[in-house]
């Protein structure tokens, strides 16, 4: 049979076992596997990698860059000259995926070139390179009509105006940010502010998310200031929030910060000071499906968290709760980290005895303790999958 004969889905599955540069050596042999190798079909499946400006003067780089749907920029520096060859390249490409990691000015000039070159782009993913002292004052512009989603890491001044922008994640908190925030509050679906807790823009964030409608979002992820109140009247603005993750430094949280939140089925909290009593009152009119409990202290031990809707829980470390884990009969998926201070057969005969609709345990243990566990010596395990990690 003629390689030309041979259906698409082979050739993929061929391909597929091939290196990047195996493919290269392949295209070479003949015309046909050329255009089958460089063809759009098998091209936006890689994922090129520029490490260095002197790729841009390698042979294919003007074809793969003009085919290949997923980019990653990785310089320090770009002249130009090898600023106009990128742009000359990619314009009128099909590129999806944009992933650029360099300092601030570098990024500022790429971002510039690329984004008016490459009109279907839907996901960008910048990383700035450098410590927070050396951040300049220069302003990135994000600009794109058809942008979907933008992951911005790193200390940097963002200015953001995409009218299809659905998901926005930073852990750059600053003026020019919560401006951003407040001009997308129409057509945000997931928002994700994972930067420091001492920042002095914390507060205002709170205020941009309270003094607008977020009738779209569906997902929320938040640094917590000093007190709930910005976090409850921000949630009031948000009717349709089902997920909803918080970074605490150790505050009470009793579940009435969340209140409002009434649509919500999955909750995160990192680093708080759980009242389990108060906290049990909520968990008794939430509609919770899924909670994860990272890094938090139960105020009383004695005391169990209690819900009958929870079906999946993760626990960060299993210290929080050595006495008594969580009593959630429903439960079908549990996650317990921080094995290594806690009597393994002992939390196990309680998940045996708590859990009995689990169907999925992972557990994360120090090296050696997998064979010190022993309870598979007395006790049936009865779960469809079972995970140790170390």
């Amino acid at each position: 049979m003629n390689i030309s004969e041979l259906p698409p889905e082979m050739m993929d599955k061929i391909f597929a076992y091939l290196t990047f540069r195996e493919r290269l050596q392949v295209s070479r042999t003949c015309k046909l596997c050329h255009e089958l190798i460089f063809c759009p079909q098998f091209c936006k499946r890689l994922f090129l990698y520029l490490r260095s400006s002197k790729d841009l003067e390698k042979p294919y780089a003007r074809e793969m860059l003009a085919r290949c749907r997923n980019i990653m920029i990785m310089c320090s520096n770009y002249d130009d000259h090898q600023l106009r060859l990128l742009k000359d390249y990619m314009k009128g490409t099909s590129l999806k995926l944009l992933k650029v990691w360099a300092e601030n000015h570098t990024a500022k000039r790429i971002l510039e070139t690329i984004l008016k070159a490459v009109p279907e782009l839907k996901n960008l993913h910048l990383v700035l390179l450098g410590k927070s002292d050396q951040c300049t004052d220069e302003i990135i512009r994000i600009t794109h009509q058809k942008l979907k989603r933008a992951v911005l890491i790193g200390h940097g001044n963002y200015e953001i105006e995409c009218s299809k922008l659905t998901v926005l994640r930073s852990d750059q908190v600053n003026e020019k940010m919560v401006r951003s925030i407040g001009c997308l509050q129409g057509q945000l679906q997931v928002l994700q502010l994972c930067g420091y807790r001492h920042s002095p823009h914390i507060g205002a964030v709170y205020n941009v998310l309270s003094h607008y409608h977020w009738d779209h979002l569906r997902e929320l992820e938040l640094i917590s200031s000093s007190t709930t109140d910005g976090l409850e009247k921000s949630l009031k603005q948000m009717p349709c929030l089902q997920k909803l993750s918080l970074h605490g430094n150790y505050q009470i949280f009793t579940g009435e910060e969340v209140g409002a939140a009434t649509c919500l089925s999955e909750l995160t909290l990192r680093g708080y000071c759980i009242d389990t009593d108060s906290f049990n009152k909520f968990l008794t009119r939430s509609s919770l499906k899924r909670i994860s409990l990272l890094n938090c202290i139960c105020c009383s031990l004695e005391v169990p968290l209690k819900s009958d809707s929870i079906k999946e829980l993760t626990l960060e470390p299993m210290t929080m709760c050595q006495k008594l884990l969580p009593v959630f009969p429903s439960l079908e998926k549990l996650d317990l980290q921080g094995m290594d201070k806690t009597d393994c057969h002992h939390t196990l005969l309680q998940i045996c005895e708590y859990y009995p609709k689990l169907e999925r345990l992972t557990l994360c243990v120090v090296p050696g303790q997998i064979g010190t566990v022993g309870i598979f010596n007395d006790t049936v395990i009865d779960f469809k999958k079972l995970f140790f990690f170390s």
